[in-house]
């Protein structure tokens, strides 16, 4: 079977959409801690390789989101995920999406992005397998931790290394915007790179892949 991956932020969507939801939580729950004044700190720290892409994802994530009840959370990504799919979908990349489905391809969305509202926007744009960041749930709560490992480079491998077998990956095209995503873009057969910014440009230029 023949196997398209997709990346979301930047990919599917015209921009990154963490930010974006974070915000709109904030606009809906509050800025529940004093705390997230620091905020801007932690993303001079991951700009100066000081934390990790996870640190900055679950730090954003506890001074956010933690103790919100997922009950609550459901009804603010699902306008979330309604406002992107009407204002912010990659129409070009939307339209190859539509052309492997309708092709009858196995597609898969491999996204860094958390699980409350990726796997909603898969499922409203006709995607049926999700490799995402997992958020951590108590007794129906938000801890503000990642569960697992955030879904981010060499994990995007490992995780779709669990749902494709080693024959499979020969039939198999990547579309992505980063350079994060170097390692899956070299296991698939054929890679593709889309709107790459000038960094992206800069190091994935002696790879050769296409651009769209």
């Amino acid at each position: 079977m023949f196997t398209a991956i997709f990346d979301l932020d930047g990919t599917l969507t015209k921009k990154d959409t963490y930010v974006p939801f974070l915000l709109l939580c904030i606009k809906e729950f509050g800025l529940r801690r004093f705390s997230v004044i620091f905020l801007p700190l932690y993303v001079l720290l991951y700009k100066c390789g000081i934390i990790t892409n996870a640190r900055l994802k679950e730090v954003f994530l506890s001074k956010i989101l933690s103790g919100i009840p997922i009950e609550q959370l459901d009804p603010v990504a699902e306008r979330f995920v309604s406002y992107l799919i009407n204002k912010g979908l990659n129409r070009t990349v939307i339209q190859i999406l539509n052309a492997h489905l309708g092709q009858k391809n196995r597609v898969i969305l491999a996204t860094a992005s958390f699980d409350f509202y990726t796997q909603r926007f898969a499922e409203r744009i006709g995607i049926g397998q999700i490799v995402c960041t997992r958020s951590e749930l108590k007794n129906g709560i938000l801890t503000g931790r990642i569960l697992g490992s955030n879904c981010h480079g060499q994990e995007k491998v490992r995780r779709l290394e669990e749902l494709l077998n080693p024959l499979e990956w020969g039939a198999s095209v990547f579309y992505t915007d980063h350079y994060s995503d170097l390692p899956l873009l070299e296991k698939v057969g054929k890679g593709f790179i889309v709107n790459p910014g000038l960094k992206t440009r800069l190091l994935l230029r002696k790879f050769k892949f296409d651009c769209i």
